[in-house]
């Protein structure tokens, strides 16, 4: 009996948040987070303290690092070319790479440097070579 209450909150809830929203995603999503909140409220003993200890680096997580830099991200993508994007953007993990290196002295191998100076490389190679039109 019990394994049929997860199933029918979620038809129940998608049913009526696919006909507000028109979006089956999200609410798969929120049924899910929902009831994953529910069971460890549940099943895991909670800690009041390291939240508040916590609050500060979410808050820096959340705020600046996801909200201020997909926000320039969505401003600088406006006014590049779509080619120069696509290329700056697939280039994303060898950046965050490098910098967890550079700036949190994170162990990289030298297989690590090669391969991001490799795809640094063919970036440069792409933006800068090819063939000029006749």
């Amino acid at each position: 009996m019990l394994r049929a209450v997860p199933a029918i909150c979620f038809i129940a809830d998608s049913t009526f948040f696919v006909f507000r929203s028109g979006s089956l995603t999200s609410a798969i999503s929120r049924t899910c987070s929902l009831l994953s909140f529910g069971v460890a409220l549940a099943v895991e003993p909670v800690a009041w303290q390291p939240l508040v200890d916590a609050a500060w680096p979410v808050f820096y997580g959340g705020v600046l690092s996801v909200g201020v830099a997909y926000t320039l991200q969505v401003v600088a993508q406006r006014q590049a070319p779509a080619s120069h994007a696509a290329i700056i953007l697939s280039l994303e993990t060898v950046f965050a790479a490098l910098g967890g290196w550079w700036l949190l002295h994170e162990e990289m191998s030298p297989r690590g440097l090669a391969g991001c100076g490799l795809m640094f490389g063919g970036m440069l190679v792409s933006g800068l070579g090819g063939r000029q039109p006749d």
